[in-house]
């Protein structure tokens, strides 16, 4: 899925389209249904809807603007030291999470190599110390007991690299100058990557002083749409609660001190990795609500029929008042 992104499929294909038919469909499933079953296949379409705005890394999409794959990656230089930075931190975090479930000193160095070659290669290294301990809390509650230890030596490192990094570079560059970007264009990025539909209440809210003429366009019902969709989505998410909360949180984390900073293509190499994580539960989330969904309910307990009266047993002969 990360590779898809990068290569620029949603490009090439309307996802966000083909969700909203998909989406379209349920809803018919659902008109379909008889009296108080027609809510389930309602949810399962907008979580489905809103699991394809994902797919389509909206957040994302000028990642693949202007250049070719194989340039943003390797050619150009800010590219590839992203690039570089990626492979290191994932190799970090994927060895780290699997010498917590086998606990064999091999993975634990592949750990280590990664968090070494993260630091070598790219100032966004300083969002890996966090990442791992959001991995850490993850295997915590699923009942492992995580290396404290890895922990203290990756913030340990962190620091070192702030301090190394404040002490030996200036901030009053002209590069810091024009990199800079304000306070309210960074917390406004930060929680479209939280909460995605925020684009379109706030395109809605930019078009308030067109009146009741505004209903006359299809923008407040595709908002709607869009914020009902987000909203059903983050609403059922409690089934899978720990994968959901982790793929939206550590990918808009990671990305977290870049938001603040103008855009440039790589920023979301790294993060959009663990996007991948919240899209795939989210089709996963949507399949368990249409299994639920589909299910027959229980059929009610049917009463013993009272015998016929002319099937009533006749009174013996020597019953009492024969």
């Amino acid at each position: 899925l990360y590779a898809f992104w990068q290569v620029g499929g949603p490009e090439y294909l309307p996802i966000e389209t083909i969700g909203w038919w998909v989406a379209a469909v349920l809803v018919f499933r659902a008109l379909l249904e008889g009296q108080g079953k027609w809510r389930p296949w309602l949810l399962v379409a907008l979580v489905t809807a809103y699991a394809f705005r994902e797919l389509s890394a909206e957040i994302a999409t000028a990642d693949t603007t202007g250049m070719t794959f194989s340039y943003r990656v390797i050619g150009w230089s800010p590219g590839r030291t992203a690039t570089i930075f990626s492979l290191f931190g994932l190799l970090c975090a994927a060895s780290y999470v699997r010498f917590e479930r086998v606990k064999h000193w091999s993975w634990m160095a592949l750990a280590i190599l990664g968090l070494l070659g993260a630091f070598l290669s790219y100032e966004q290294c300083v969002v890996l110390a966090p990442t791992l301990l959001a991995c850490a809390l993850v295997l915590r509650f699923q009942g492992e007991r995580p290396a404290w230890w890895f922990h203290a030596m990756a913030w340990g490192a962190t620091l070192l690299y702030v301090g190394l990094h404040e002490h030996f570079l200036p901030r009053e560059t002209r590069y810091r100058e024009q990199a800079a970007r304000g306070v309210s264009g960074g917390v406004r990025d930060l929680i479209r990557w939280l909460f995605p539909a925020s684009t379109d209440i706030r395109r809605l809210l930019a078009n308030v002083s067109l009146g009741a003429s505004l209903f006359l366009i299809p923008l407040p019902y595709i908002a709607l749409a869009r914020v009902g969709a987000n909203l059903s989505a983050w609403a059922a998410a409690r089934r899978h609660w720990l994968p959901l909360a982790f793929g939206l949180l550590v990918s808009t984390g990671t990305y977290g001190p870049l938001a603040f900073q103008h855009f440039l293509a790589h920023y979301y190499h790294f993060s959009m990795a663990f996007r991948a994580i919240l899209v795939v539960w989210l089709f996963q989330l949507a399949y368990d609500l249409s299994l639920s969904a589909a299910s027959p309910q229980a059929a009610p307990t049917e009463q013993p029929h009272a015998p016929e009266p002319r099937s009533l047993p006749r009174p013996s002969a020597s019953s009492p008042g024969a």
